[in-house]
C-alpha cells in the first residue's frame, strides 16, 4: 500500500505548490439594505395599522359610497330565495324618510302592501336600505311597484334578502327582472301569472 502512496505523490504535479489558506475578508453589511430583524418588524406592524386606519376611515366618512357595503349571498334558484325570505309581497313605495340603527344610516321607505305571499306585515311595510347604494343594488322608488323579499325585525325595519335581489320592480302587472329567480307558486300568491 505504501509504494501505491509513494507513486501517486510523485506523479501529482501540484506537489510542488504550497498551498497556504488565504484570508480573505467578508463583506459588510450593506447600511441601505440591510436591517435588523426587529425593524422590519416594527416597519410592517407600521404599515398594517396604517392600511388599517385607512379602512376604517373610508367606512365611516358620511356620504363615503363604501359605507354599509358588504358582502351578500346570492340565490340561484326560486326556493332559496324563497327559504331566505321571511316576508314576501307586492307593495308600492309610498314614502322615504332616513333614520339611524346601531351606528349606522338608513334610507328607510314605507311601502304599501297589495298582496301577501309569505309571512304577516301589515298594510303597510317599512324597509331599510343603505345610502350610497351601488348601481344595480334595491333603490325603492316612491310611486313604483316591487315583489319584495324581505328579512324582518322585532324593533326595526325589514331589509332585502341582499341588494341584489331583494326587490324585483314591476310595470304594468309584469317582473321587470329576469335575474330574480320567483317560483309560479309566489307569482300566483302575488297576482302576478
Amino acid at each position: 500500500m505504501r509504494d501505491i502512496e509513494s507513486l501517486m505523490r510523485a506523479t501529482d504535479p501540484a506537489r510542488d505548490l504550497a498551498v497556504e489558506p488565504i484570508d480573505v475578508p467578508r463583506p459588510k453589511p450593506d447600511p441601505v439594505r440591510w436591517r435588523p430583524p426587529g425593524q422590519v418588524v416594527m416597519f410592517a406592524v407600521a404599515m398594517l395599522s396604517s392600511v388599517g386606519i385607512i379602512v376604517a376611515v373610508l367606512f365611516t366618512v358620511p356620504g363615503n359610497s363604501t359605507v354599509g357595503q358588504g358582502d351578500y349571498p346570492y340565490y340561484s334558484t326560486s326556493a332559496q330565495v324563497e327559504a331566505a325570505s321571511d316576508t314576501i309581497v307586492l307593495a308600492t313605495a309610498a314614502s322615504e324618510r332616513n333614520e339611524s340603527y346601531e351606528g349606522f344610516d338608513y334610507r328607510v321607505v314605507t311601502l304599501d302592501v297589495q298582496a301577501i305571499a309569505k309571512g304577516s306585515p301589515g298594510s303597510t311595510i317599512d324597509v331599510k336600505l343603505v345610502r350610497n347604494a351601488s348601481e344595480g343594488e334595491t333603490q325603492l322608488e316612491i310611486g313604483h311597484t316591487y315583489v319584495l323579499f324581505l328579512e324582518t325585525y322585532d324593533s326595526v325595519p325589514a331589509s332585502t334578502i341582499n341588494p341584489l335581489q331583494g326587490a324585483v320592480e314591476v310595470i304594468d302587472g309584469r317582473l321587470q327582472a329576469e335575474e330574480v329567480p320567483i317560483s309560479p307558486r309566489v307569482l300566483d300568491a302575488l297576482g302576478l301569472r
